[in-house]
């Protein structure tokens, strides 16, 4: 009974200020095999994102009308409203797809932007064919229901036009979860990723050293990918008792079309033997999942990964972390 989807529904609520605001309600009928400290968990991640994503998404708005409203065509620049589109049709999509759904997502997301049906219709049309152009954020290779070929993984740096990719992919839900502390904001997000971007020393979102990945299915930018010498990092891992000759890997995939199809474990052990063990004074690979991300957990098991401890940081909270040595790694076949 725990891989049943559970119904979140939205609830409108007036403050004692007179404020109307948004909030989750979930049944513990429909939580079935879960504890309330778990279920009160996912609700309060889903409406802080729900409340977060409805502000950005208001400001890529007036953005827009203000570029159409200086430019001499009345028109803004067709990107920022694909991009807009984008971002809430993958949102839509992976609502879809989560163990926690919000019930009726899209018309409360219509509602609290105030778009009438015939605007929201042409900018989920406009997002969607962004999404699934040709090399496009989110384009789609083959069904749905065809696995993709792992053959086709790859890997390049970051580069400028990733940022509002990267800045969709970190507010989606899944991602949104996982994926902490992040920035969400786009300006966030650029003040994070640009160093890296434009040749500076890299930073993660704590202010220590990695490098910047997409990872590529085909043409198809479908994650982020990032590596970091344990050394640089020895103020947060000095206490855990790690090598220091060690590297270490967070990853995410932001495609929601990409999600739960395999591929996890591929990429993993691609990106370790062709980029990672390339240097030879690593070591050994590390990664540091939640405890609870069970899904990440098992892929990284097949990749080859195996448990050491379960530690708790002031930063992060709890880290499951796992170990791939050289010698372990999968064959080039797997």
């Amino acid at each position: 009974m725990l891989g049943r989807r559970v119904p979140v529904e939205i609830a409108s609520v007036r403050t004692p200020d007179g404020r109307l605001i948004r909030t989750l309600r979930v049944s513990m009928d429909d939580a079935l095999g879960r504890t309330l400290p778990d279920v009160r968990r996912e609700v309060e991640t889903l409406e802080g994102f729900y409340e977060g994503f409805v502000e950005r998404c208001r400001s890529m708005a007036v953005a827009i009308e203000r570029q159409a409203a200086q430019r001499r065509s009345n028109r803004a620049d067709p990107r920022l409203y694909q991009t807009l589109g984008a971002l809430i049709d993958a949102v839509l999509t992976d609502n879809e797809h989560s163990m926690f759904f919000i019930t009726g997502l899209a018309a409360w997301l219509r509602r609290d932007l105030g778009l009438s049906a015939s605007a929201w219709r042409k900018l989920l049309q406009a997002g969607r064919a962004y999404r699934r152009k040709p090399g496009g954020p989110g384009a789609r290779h083959g069904r749905r229901d065809t696995p993709p070929d792992p053959k086709h993984i790859r890997f390049r740096s970051l580069r400028r036009p990733d940022l509002l990719l990267m800045y969709r992919w970190l507010n989606t839900p899944v991602v949104a979860r996982w994926w902490r502390p992040a920035p969400r904001a786009l300006e966030e997000v650029t003040a994070t990723y640009l160093p890296c971007i434009e040749g500076k020393r890299p930073v993660d979102e704590a202010k220590r050293p990695v490098d910047c990945y997409i990872i590529l299915h085909g043409q198809t930018p479908i994650g982020y990918i990032q590596p970091y010498r344990v050394k640089d990092h020895a103020d947060f891992w000095a206490a855990f008792g790690v090598d220091q000759d060690a590297a270490g890997v967070d990853l995410f995939i932001g495609e929601p079309e990409y999600l739960h199809r395999g591929l996890g474990r591929h990429i993993l052990t691609r990106f370790v033997r062709d980029v990672l063990f390339a240097a030879a004074d690593v070591s050994c690979c590390l990664i540091d999942p939640d405890p609870e991300n069970r899904i990440a957990i098992r892929a990284f098991e097949k990749a080859g990964f195996r448990y050491v401890k379960t530690f708790e940081s002031k930063e992060y909270g709890l880290h499951y972390l796992m170990r791939l040595d050289r010698s372990d790694l999968p064959p080039r076949s797997a």
